[in-house]
């Protein structure tokens, strides 16, 4: 079984399962639903598709995004003292 993401302003709006007896699961979505498909191994509804690379939505205005397509925070989270939280008004991480 093969995934496949509608797309909208390139924003993933539904993904489906699509048998692997089609051979262009794109295509056959476009025809079948249409708008416009690509095969989705790691995106979600919500997420951003651009140049192949499905991109989560941004969490918190402070955090950037990284050479893997990954959100940072401004700071690393302690990996010691427990449980944390992000604090986009104190743009720090808070024990919870």
């Amino acid at each position: 079984m093969s995934y496949f993401a509608k797309l909208e302003n390139n924003i993933v709006q539904t993904i489906i399962v699509v048998s692997d007896t089609i051979e262009d699961g794109a295509a056959w979505c476009t025809q079948t639903f249409g708008g416009q498909w690509v095969e989705c191994n790691d995106g979600a509804v919500g997420w951003t598709y651009s140049n192949g690379v499905f991109t989560a939505p941004q969490p918190f205005l402070s955090w950037i995004l990284d050479q893997n397509n990954n959100w940072q925070p401004p700071t690393p989270m302690p990996l010691t003292g427990g449980s944390y939280r992000w604090s986009e008004e104190d743009l720090e991480w808070v024990a919870i």
